[in-house]
């Protein structure tokens, strides 16, 4: 997965909840949490999961490093 993918994903994430602050809010989490997880090109796994639930965006695209961990390992199904 493509560090554009990510961002696409966060990117979609964000606007469905109005804004990256909004975002950190709904996650107790600093604004500056979502710059850092943008930069890196992924976040916790956690946090893709709320952010899933929260937005629908597939969690998989926002913690690309462990869906391959977690490849073959039914998480959500």
């Amino acid at each position: 997965m493509s560090k554009k993918e990510f961002d696409t994903a966060l990117h979609e994430a964000s606007v469905k909840v109005g804004s990256d602050n909004r975002l950190a809010g709904h996650l107790d989490v600093s604004r500056q949490a979502v710059l850092i997880w943008r930069q890196r090109g992924c976040m916790p796994l956690l946090r893709a999961m709320q952010i899933s639930k929260l937005t629908g965006v597939d969690w998989r695209l926002l913690a690309p490093d462990s869906h391959q961990t977690l490849e073959g390992t039914p998480v959500l199904d």
